[in-house]
């Protein structure tokens, strides 16, 4: 098995050719994953127009922790929170 340091070593590929190439690596898979991509950026859109428009007119305030929250930016906080969990999972089991 080769080692880290003798690979870097034994590589002929300069300093600008190896982002050139992790550019193109990044973009190839970008460009396979756009459903992915597509499904991270509307999923939350779409619970925030039927979960704090829907029932936003039902629910007017929410009271946390003795404190008056409009419903809206309840479900906000809630959807950002969900946001970060899921992008946080996805970067560590893909």
């Amino acid at each position: 098995m080769i080692k880290a340091e003798n690979f870097r070593q034994a590589s002929h590929m300069g300093f600008f050719s190896a982002i050139k190439f992790m550019v193109l690596v990044e973009f190839n898979a970008y460009k396979t994953s756009i459903a992915q991509m597509i499904r991270q950026i509307f999923s939350p859109i779409l619970y925030f127009i039927f979960l704090a428009q829907g029932l936003g007119a039902l629910i007017p305030t929410v009271t946390f922790m003795g404190e008056k929250v409009n419903y809206k930016t309840y479900v906000f906080l809630g959807i950002f929170a969900y946001i970060l969990v899921t992008a946080f999972s996805e970067s560590i089991y893909p």
